[in-house]
């Protein structure tokens, strides 16, 4: 994991994960700037990435949490329910997350980001049968 600084170009030559979409403004000819403070994932080549697979941005004072992704079924069921967007990490891989979030697994390389204070009032508005 790299951090890079707002206003930092690069070049992407193939694969531009959706995450990385929100923080990039495009220059034309796979050349992109950054638009925030960032952490990036992804594999470099000699111009900039070759895959830039996820960014996310840097919240002051906020630490990041290691590869951790929770298996919880139900509350999977309850976001799905609800209508809470996946983010799609190419290649597969956790999401980059910070330590007051939590990663659920949906199907294939679909991941809810979820802060963890939400999640008592996602399950008790979630409609699901025990």
């Amino acid at each position: 994991m790299k951090k890079v600084k707002k206003g930092t170009e690069v070049i992407v030559k193939h694969i531009l994960g959706e995450t990385a979409q929100n923080l990039l403004v495009p220059l034309g000819n796979n050349r992109y700037q950054f638009v925030h403070d960032a952490y990036v994932i992804g594999e470099t080549c000699k111009d900039g990435f070759f895959h830039l697979r996820q960014a996310r941005a840097v919240i002051p004072g906020k630490k990041l949490q290691t590869t951790r992704i929770t298996y919880w079924p139900k509350l999977r069921k309850a976001l799905h329910e609800l209508g809470y967007s996946t983010v799609n990490i190419p290649g597969g891989g956790c999401p980059i997350h910070y330590k007051f979030e939590i990663v659920v697994p949906d199907f294939g390389s679909n991941y809810y980001v979820v802060n963890k204070f939400f999640i008592p009032s996602v399950l008790k508005a979630a409609s699901l049968k025990k």
